[in-house]
């Protein structure tokens, strides 16, 4: 395990970073950018981000080597929380690789690391990375902010009624900026709650927002929507009013959306059980419908 005098070491450096990595708001391409990055010898680590809270957290990054994804690696995460010059260890455990998409037509796969830490105290946060990549061992910090509750719904709480329109309502070319649409506006929230069964919220624009970030988390949702049809409800929520990056759409407010792709998963009672900020591959989603499921 790494010592709390070598995160210590890099702590101004990693603070400096995180200034100057600040996330793209609502008002840009609404895309969660990382909230801070480590690099070593052309390895580049970003977390991805913008939401973390005191309790249990999904903790994702990216990995790239020379600009190049690096997909078979097999890191480990040491958490540490941060009172000046002080590292207090908060955990650490194994992030597995999830699969979200292609580098580029053809190309090779890339995706995210996910871990599952729990945070518990709000305030600054480090991590370190440590794999090995091209041969070589590599150790890279980032820092992070965990706040005591967190913006968005938490899980466990329950899922705002949202009287979202729908395609009985408005034309689909005002609920979804896809090329083409998908199906997944055909019932409000509050409705699907109503009826007592699973339920997914995707929050994305696909025509406004990274093509990594959206446009393959809006595929991966599809995907496992052919599997749970007729069993589970699927709601895609165009994060902006009539489709146009101009104002949010109100259910975006009322969720407190502030970045995107968010998938929140809402159980028989109207709870929320998961909830995935930013890429999800298609098996966690798989997996948290399973569970709300039962």
């Amino acid at each position: 395990m790494p010592s709390r005098h070598a995160f210590v070491r890099v702590f101004g450096l990693l603070a400096l970073m995180v200034g100057l990595s600040a996330c793209a708001g609502i008002g840009s391409s609404a895309s969660p950018t990382p909230t801070s990055s480590g690099q070593v010898n052309g390895v580049v680590a970003g977390v991805i981000g913008t939401d973390f809270a005191v309790g249990r957290n999904r903790f994702t990054f990216t990995l790239a080597n020379n600009s190049q994804p690096v997909t078979g690696a097999k890191p480990m995460v040491y958490f540490f929380a941060l009172q000046g010059f002080n590292a207090l260890p908060g955990g650490h455990g194994a992030a597995a690789f999830e699969s979200v998409g292609s580098a580029a037509r053809g190309g090779a796969s890339t995706g995210i690391y996910v871990t599952h830490t729990t945070f518990d105290r709000a305030g600054k946060w480090g991590a370190e990375i440590d794999l090995q990549s091209g041969g070589k061992k590599h150790s890279l910090q980032t820092i992070f902010d965990v706040t005591s509750h967190g913006v968005t719904p938490a899980v466990g709480a329950a899922a705002p009624r949202s009287h979202n329109p729908t395609v009985s309502q408005e034309p689909v070319s005002r609920l979804d900026s896809g090329v083409p649409p998908d199906d997944m506006h055909r019932v409000s929230i509050t409705n699907a709650i109503a009826r007592h069964r699973p339920l997914l919220v995707l929050f994305a624009s696909a025509a406004y927002c990274g093509a990594f970030q959206c446009g393959a988390e809006i595929a991966a949702v599809q995907s496992v929507e052919h599997r749970f049809r007729g069993a589970i409800d699927f709601v895609h929520i165009d994060i902006f009013r009539n489709a146009r990056p101009s104002r949010l759409a109100a259910t975006a407010v009322q969720w407190h959306i502030q970045s995107q792709p968010w998938v929140f998963v809402v159980d028989r009672r109207g709870v929320i059980s998961a909830k995935f900020e930013g890429p999800a591959s298609a098996g966690e989603l798989e997996a948290a419908l399973l569970r709300a499921s039962h």
